[in-house]
């Protein structure tokens, strides 16, 4: 806690890098009001978020702050009220698909809660195809094209479960795409063939 009044300036956020011998202080532009909690970012020790009387304010850029300002209001909807706790919950979910939040408790008006600057976006499969279209030359009513093969390699950082591939009209599919999910990188392909059972494109 820290602020100016009265003939003091007390500084709101001291840092230290080895272990409390020395310390420097990251006060910078935080406004003149009493600083209450500080969270170091469990995703990056670079991101702080402090507590103060007048809201939330964060810094990703923590390194900075002893020479430069360095802070920010974070978010939006806070009341007019003492912040006096800070926690972080890494593994619990936004609500729009990534995990990471940081909740406030204020003086006498609840408990809020908003992503971490650094909220991770969950592990999801991505599928990649190559090509994207294939497309077949006039073929014979009744008779079967080449086949043309389509790559699917999974980029994602989960794996990929296919659980179907459909085709419609005059085409078939063989694939092994469905036997087993898609690990991380690996690849499946899907064989199209042309079976035209009239004429017309």
């Amino acid at each position: 806690m820290g602020f100016a009044g009265n003939g003091i300036n007390a500084a709101h956020l001291y840092r230290s890098i080895d272990a409390g011998a020395h310390w420097s202080n990251i006060s910078s532009n935080l406004p003149d009001a009493p600083a209450n909690s500080v969270v170091v970012d469990p995703n990056d020790a670079n991101t702080l978020y402090v507590a103060m009387d007048t809201g939330v304010y964060v810094t990703t850029e923590v390194t900075t702050c002893t020479t430069a300002n360095c802070w920010s209001i974070y978010g939006t909807g806070l009341p007019n009220a003492p912040v006096v706790e800070l926690a972080a919950a890494p593994a619990m979910p936004t609500g729009d698909g990534r995990t990471g939040e940081l909740r406030a408790g204020t003086y006498g008006r609840g408990l809020w809660q908003i992503p971490l600057v650094t909220a991770a976006i969950a592990a999801q499969p991505i599928i990649s195809l190559n090509p994207t279209s294939v497309i077949f030359n006039g073929q014979s009513i009744g008779t079967a094209s080449a086949t043309q093969t389509i790559t699917v390699t999974n980029t994602g950082l989960a794996p990929l479960t296919v659980s179907l591939v459909a085709v419609t009209g005059d085409f078939n599919e063989t694939d092994n795409c469905t036997a087993a999910p898609i690990a991380i990188n690996v690849t499946c392909t899907i064989q199209v063939s042309f079976l035209p059972t009239a004429t017309g494109a």
